[in-house]
């Protein structure tokens, strides 16, 4: 990849970043037709109706946002990425992102994120 289309990428990434944030609307997801991967709705213990996130499983193929919300995920209990652990976020047909550690940011515009071998995702404010 030529310097310029990296940081072309770079800032595409940083803007989609910014523009999911801001389109955040956390929410419980719905069911995927039987597959067998699985999101569980976390809420936060204050008991003031504080943000309530999701966990997904480290292994499987989320349709956004029909599977899983949009948002920015964290791995559940590491802090890097894992030795055999992959994933992949889709724009259309088109890689956005892939195996670069243990944040991503799902956004609007993101279709697809596929995940192999990694620990739970949790989606954090």
């Amino acid at each position: 990849m030529t310097t310029s289309r990296a940081a072309a990428s770079s800032i595409l990434l940083a803007l989609l970043l910014v523009g999911g944030l801001t389109a955040c609307d956390p929410v419980a997801p719905t069911s995927n037709d039987g597959d067998t991967d699985s999101s569980e709705t976390e809420t936060d213990d204050t008991g003031g109706g504080g943000f309530a996130g999701v966990t997904v499983s480290g292994t499987g193929d989320y349709t956004l946002p029909d599977d899983m919300p949009i948002g920015g995920y964290e791995f559940a209990d590491e802090d890097s990425q894992p030795d055999g652990c992959t994933w992949t976020i889709y724009v259309g047909d088109s890689v956005l992102a892939e195996n670069n550690g243990g944040l991503v940011f799902v956004t609007d515009v993101t279709t697809r994120f596929v995940t192999d071998g990694c620990p739970d995702w949790v989606q954090f404010e």
